[in-house]
């Protein structure tokens, strides 16, 4: 990566674009494409460009799903960078060698090929409008520059130990934007059960999320048992659920919650089946530390063990943090933002893209997807502006 030198460089810029993630990447290489003779600087608050791209899937980086809204401009987008695409199940897709860091590295080459300026390592303090008239400043690491249009791409506040801290909410209210709650999701979930005979293990299930006892999503996948709760993509994607109202406290509003696991969705059992599980004997049918927390549970009681068996209840706790929470619920609010373009509809000049926006979605290339095709999508109506 070629790193401009802000201080023998030009500091007037048609476009300045406030981080380096995926939907800043998007943004500036969109716009480059369409016109080449925009002048795009990039400003990134970390030495590296699109660190949690970088961390997504696992290191594979699930980039994209085909049943997720505009993923045909998306898919188009990522091909043109010269990112070919592996489908896996339920509509995934992966970069086709499945290594993360590889897309950060392509992504970064075709910012360079199309003259794109990036300086990494600076935190960018204020976005301001200039006073009586179009464009604004700048500023960061005590430098003031210039742009026709910025476009605030900073993430939002998950995975915070990756650098998205929330810079950009700070941003959006001195322009006069609203900014919806934040909320850590996409995290575990502790739960105030003794999760000593569970913790380590895996099991697939279904598990029902309550509310004031009134059933509220369902999710089917593998939940992974920790000393503090519950974990696994389908606990992730029903974390998005736990909210809570303006007047609640935390506990108050969790208090309101339960989770259900069951584990064996997909069986009946007949009546000599239930039977051995009523007597403790659930041969493999569940897992020795599954069959252990039933018992333990039932506490003697015959009747209890099919209940615990179809659906064990936990009580969340908490949300884990920012450092855990792969996305941010919450954000700048979409009524005052063009979603086609993405531009304020209260600051000309000015557009959001990625996770800044108050939009979330369940885990499955989701996310990844939302982060492109809006950075596609400012940076093609900047350009053709």
């Amino acid at each position: 990566m070629k790193e401009v030198n802000l201080g023998e460089h030009m500091r007037k810029y048609d476009l300045i674009i406030v981080g380096g993630g995926a939907s800043a990447m998007a943004a500036a290489i969109s716009a480059k494409k369409i016109n080449a003779g925009l002048s795009v600087l990039m400003l990134e608050k970390l030495d590296v460009l699109g660190k949690k791209v970088a961390a997504s899937g696992n290191g594979r980086c699930n980039i994209s799903n085909l049943n997720a809204f505009g993923a045909p401009l998306v898919i188009d987008f990522l091909k043109g960078c010269n990112i070919p695409l592996r489908e896996s199940e339920e509509g995934r897709l992966y970069p086709y060698n499945e290594d993360a860091r590889s897309v950060v590295k392509v992504m970064t080459e075709k910012l360079c090929d199309l003259g794109i300026d990036i300086k990494p390592g600076v935190r960018v303090e204020s976005v301001e409008r200039k006073p009586e008239e179009d464009g604004f400043f700048v500023r960061g690491n005590g430098m003031e520059l210039e742009a026709a249009v910025v476009i605030i791409a900073t993430g939002g506040k998950s995975m915070a130990n990756l650098g998205t801290t929330g810079d950009g909410y700070v941003m959006a209210r001195s322009l006069g934007h609203r900014v919806n709650p934040l909320i850590p999701v996409l995290a575990p979930v502790e739960v105030y059960e003794d999760m000593g005979r569970l913790a380590g293990v895996r099991a697939k299930a279904k598990l029902t999320l309550f509310k004031d006892g009134r059933e509220l999503v369902i999710e089917n996948g593998e939940v992974q048992f920790t000393n503090k709760g519950l974990s696994g993509i389908c606990v992730f994607n029903i974390s998005r659920f736990l909210t809570k109202d303006a007047d609640e406290s935390i506990a108050e509003a969790l208090g309101r919650y339960s989770i259900a696991v069951n584990y064996i969705p997909d069986l009946t059992l007949d009546e000599e089946e239930l039977a051995l599980c009523e007597e403790g004997q659930f041969g493999a049918l569940v897992k020795e530390a599954v069959g252990a927390e039933i018992l333990a549970r039932s506490g003697g009681r015959a009747e209890e063990i099919p209940v615990n068996l179809r659906a064990m209840k936990f009580s969340p706790k908490r949300v884990e943090g920012w450092n855990r929470a792969q996305l941010t619920r919450g954000g700048v609010d979409l009524r005052e933002i063009n979603e086609e373009t993405g531009e304020s509809k209260l600051v000309k000049g000015l557009y959001f893209c990625g996770e800044i926006l108050d939009r979330d979605f369940p885990c499955g290339g989701y996310n990844l997807n939302h982060a492109w095709l809006t950075g596609i999508k400012a940076g093609r109506a900047v350009a053709n502006d």
